[in-house]
């Protein structure tokens, strides 16, 4: 009996020793999911101009009185465009992509295009950007 209590008692030290590692790979292996705050309203998008690579949730409030939505458009390769679909006066969505590194356009498509005339579009990047990288003809 003492012995079975004894290998149990050391059963569960060395699972003890090797929980904690195992934890703590997990906390390190952990991906974070970048949060970015948008307000849409006649006639303007506010949110930051950059933004980091990776998994991105975009809280996207329509504080206007009118119909708006979140369209975003990447000029380049990996990332295709999103969008929020109409989001009415009042409303929060969260859209949800992979960001890539790169230039993207955000722009509202209501009205056929007058929201955006009206100033509904906003630039911003993902990573560095540098003219090394590009060449011009």
């Amino acid at each position: 009996m003492r012995r079975r209590v004894s290998i149990l008692i050391a059963a569960a030290a060395v699972l003890a020793a090797v929980a904690v590692p195992i934890a703590a790979l997990g906390a390190s292996a952990h991906h974070t999911t970048n949060a970015v705050s948008v307000t849409l309203k006649e006639f303007s998008i506010t949110m930051p101009k950059t933004l980091k690579k990776g998994a991105t949730t975009f809280t996207v409030v329509n504080k206007g009185k009118f119909p708006h939505d979140f369209t975003v458009s990447y000029h380049g390769k990996g990332t295709p465009a999103f969008k929020s679909g109409t989001i009415k006066p009042g409303a929060t969505v969260k859209v949800s992509t992979n960001l890539k590194p790169g230039g993207y356009v955000v722009v509202c498509t209501q009205g056929e295009g007058f929201h955006a005339a009206q100033g509904m579009i906003h630039a911003f990047t993902v990573g560095k950007f540098s003219f090394t990288t590009f060449t011009w003809s």
